[in-house]
């Protein structure tokens, strides 16, 4: 369920096998409301580079999908550091998709550097990248 919050009840092994039990949030638990807010608020109906990128991702097209973060990361306005961030964070995901783990730290290190600069230590979307 995209955009859906759920909380984490349990997670267990046995023979090998994990376990994890998830709790669909209703809207109005108020532990989680910021949270659910702020993910609504962020919601977009328009299909971007970045949405275009992920996609591709998700189906296992990395190079394609690198291409279009990369081509929306030339597009963007330096000031739109939201969208920056989640480009950054797009190519951290697909290099570690590539089993590249240096390179995608790099990426997520710079989402989160960007993020700190621009937001408050408390905002959501920090915790997001951490």
């Amino acid at each position: 369920m995209a955009g859906s919050i759920f909380r984490l009840t349990e997670i267990k092994e046995v023979n090998g096998i994990w376990t994890i039990r998830l709790v669909l949030c209703r809207e109005e638990e108020n532990d989680l409301r910021a949270l659910y807010v702020h993910m609504t608020k962020k919601k977009t109906s328009t299909i971007t580079l970045l949405i275009l990128g992920s996609a591709l991702s998700e189906s296992g097209k990395f190079n394609q999908a690198e291409r279009f973060l990369q081509k929306m990361l030339q597009e963007l306005p330096s000031n739109d550091y939201s969208s920056l961030a989640e480009s950054y964070q797009g190519l951290a995901i697909i290099f570690a998709d590539r089993g590249d783990y240096e390179v995608s730290l790099v990426w997520n290190q710079k989402a989160l550097e960007l993020l700190r600069q621009k937001l408050s230590p408390d905002h959501l979307d920090i915790a997001f990248y951490l």
